[in-house]
């Protein structure tokens, strides 16, 4: 039986350009089940990254109501803040990693700001990037490692403190074909093991890679 753990209900989201309003997201409903692997596909400019923004909590709908396990993510700044912190992931095209610390500080970073146990933290991120295949590159500074390896850091990094659901804005967006492929080979190993993903991608091939595709047009 499914599960429902994400649901986005009637969203309406516009921008304002110059002297007309945008609108980007309309009436967009989506549901999203414990063990999901899902694909939002669509041509640019037909609100992806702006639904995974508004699931994710970094942006709120002007309209419409985003559910974690049935409650409503904005209905309080403390809610919104701990479903943020503790229940979602976040991957991006760029992947954000603090030049002055290696691989084994960025992903340890989270956790600390978290809990501050740096023995736990530690553990945790060992485990993880070696679950990566980062094992022989932790005290790597990002400058010293690929763009593929720097995305499989922030991967270990959102799931250090063990988030119920995945949020993946192209992940690959800036990577060749061969690093695409393994970043989705780890997402479908992370899947395997229970982990909800949800992933926007402009890549059909990679969308193919999923469970799941959602597709949103463009009006």
């Amino acid at each position: 039986m499914n599960s429902l753990i994400l649901e986005a209900k009637n969203i309406y989201k516009s921008f304002k350009k110059a002297t007309h309003v945008v609108n980007v997201l309309v009436n967009m409903s989506l549901q999203i089940n414990k063990g999901d692997f899902t694909a939002v596909v669509g041509p640019s400019g037909s609100g992806k990254s702006t639904l995974l923004h508004i699931l994710g909590g970094l942006d709120k709908p002007d309209s419409g109501e985003v559910l974690f396990e049935g409650k409503n993510i904005f209905s309080s700044n403390g809610f919104i803040d701990k479903f943020r912190n503790e229940n979602v992931g976040f991957i991006f095209q760029f992947h954000y990693l603090l030049n002055d610390f290696n691989a084994l500080e960025n992903v340890m970073f989270p956790a600390l700001i978290k809990d501050g146990n740096k023995n736990r933290a530690k553990m945790s991120a060992e485990y993880l990037l070696e679950k990566v295949g980062l094992k022989d590159r932790m005290n790597h500074y990002p400058s010293e490692l690929s763009g593929g390896e720097q995305q499989r850091v922030a991967i270990a990094r959102a799931l250090i403190n063990e988030p119920h659901i995945l949020l993946a804005d192209e992940p690959t967006g800036n990577l060749d074909r061969a690093n695409s492929d393994s970043i989705f080979e780890i997402f479908q190993k992370l899947n395997e093991d229970g982990l909800t993903i949800l992933v926007v991608t402009h890549d059909s091939y990679l969308a193919g890679m999923t469970k799941n595709k959602f597709n949103l047009s463009k009006d």
